[in-house]
């Protein structure tokens, strides 16, 4: 981002007047990294450069809002401990989003939909209570070749795209850091259903889709692998 930064780089205010006592922006932003964290299952696996899933982008785009000012320093401070301690959209302040996107900045890659049905047992992915469609974000370092890695970001209960739209995607900012790290990340997406009983479109942790729901040959469990395994995982 060309933004100046509004809490400055260092421990002094830009007009020179004390501080106001707060954390320095790389431990907030450690610490939020960190909070952040537990919002999505992620594993890293070692990929080369993204054919399959990638190929079938649709060349989506990425909704964001745009910025309209930033924060006062009185706010940048308060929100800065906020966002450590519960992540960066919880507040619902339009200046701490303002504030989250000069943090994060915007996605410079791809993120597409591509076919779960391919990849689910039977062809079906509904019957498993997921999505007929998915989510891959590709940066362009991993679009155009270069060796990158996969993580696979799990959203929650009521927060798929049939619900939510690309939400999930855009507001855990993982996308942003995917760019600098040369990291695909893939979102694979339940859906609530009737049968099996999955009313708010949680991921199985429970048993829905039968009782081996939390091993490896679990029907959900598979159907992910296969994405990871095409995406050369």
């Amino acid at each position: 981002m060309k933004t100046s930064n509004p809490a400055g780089s260092g421990d002094s205010c830009p007009n020179g007047a004390p501080q106001r006592p707060g954390l320095p922006r790389r431990r907030f932003l450690a610490g939020a990294g960190a909070a952040g964290a537990g919002a999505f299952a992620a594993s890293a696996v070692g990929l080369g450069a993204p054919k399959a899933l990638a190929a079938t982008r649709t060349g989506a785009s990425w909704r964001r809002g745009a910025a309209t000012g930033m924060p006062s320093m009185d706010d940048v401070w308060q929100w800065e401990e906020q966002l450590v301690r519960f992540g960066t959209r919880y507040t619902g302040s339009s200046g701490h989003v303002a504030y989250v996107d000069w943090l994060t900045g915007t996605p410079e890659g791809t993120l597409s939909s591509f076919d779960q049905d391919l990849y689910a047992r039977g062809g079906n992915a509904p019957a498993l209570s997921m999505d007929n469609n998915g989510l891959l974000y590709t940066p362009p370092t991993c679009a155009g070749g270069a060796p990158c890695k996969l993580v696979v970001a799990l959203h929650g209960c009521l927060s798929g795209v049939y619900l939510l739209g690309d939400e999930f995607p855009e507001l855990a900012n993982l996308d942003t850091y995917a760019d600098t790290n040369n990291l695909v990340i893939l979102y694979p997406q339940a859906i609530a259903s009737v049968i099996p009983f999955n009313p708010e479109g949680c991921w199985d942790w429970w048993g829905y889709d039968g009782s081996n729901f939390a091993v490896k040959s679990a029907p959900q469990m598979v159907t992910i692998t296969n994405m990871v395994h095409t995406l050369g995982g």
